[in-house]
């Protein structure tokens, strides 16, 4: 069922028109949710390799302690391994190469929370659609909430425009 709207913030587009799709985040006092999809002017295997195997390019728009690389391990049971910390930022329980990654896990997150990140790509007349939906469950701050919602736009921007710009670092495929 929707959400009151006072429990429900639908963002507007910061950024280039080119960018904003659609973009929503919702909160209540044991979830909160953001998704941002943009629209990125590169094929979806470009964009899969900026998101899957060039990490640390973008890593430091979601990383809370500032940390600028992770290692992504590609498969399911893989882990998220954020530089300097003392445990795994998450696990890959989803992957299908070109079109989907799941990891679930603590995130760095408080004590008592837990969290979900989906990216799913869409193929769309050349272009490719990135959804980033993240979403966590237990006690949240709305100052965090804030904070995340704008990692996770600027993750969505950051990994756009790498695969836009990647022909020259990633090379053909």
């Amino acid at each position: 069922s929707p959400l009151p709207d006072d429990r429900r913030r639908t963002i507007g587009p910061p950024w280039p028109t080119r960018w904003a799709l659609h973009e929503e985040a919702t909160m209540t006092a044991a979830t909160f949710r953001t998704g941002h999809e943009v629209l990125v002017r590169a094929p979806v295997h470009r964009v899969w390799r900026t998101l899957t195997e060039d990490v640390p390019s973008w890593w430091s728009t979601v990383s809370r302690h500032g940390a600028v690389t992770a290692v992504l391990e590609p498969y399911v049971g893989g882990r998220v391994l954020e530089e300097h910390a003392s445990r795994p930022w998450g696990t890959v329980t989803g992957w299908c190469p070109t079109g989907h990654l799941e990891v679930r896990g603590r995130m760095d997150l408080p004590s008592g929370v837990t969290g979900l990140l989906e990216v799913e790509l869409e193929e769309t007349a050349g272009c490719t659609r990135l959804h980033v939906l993240h979403q966590v469950a237990g006690p949240w701050e709305t100052a965090r909430w804030v904070r995340s919602t704008d990692a996770w736009r600027a993750m969505a921007e950051q990994v756009g425009l790498l695969a836009e710009q990647s022909r020259r670092t990633l090379g053909p495929v």
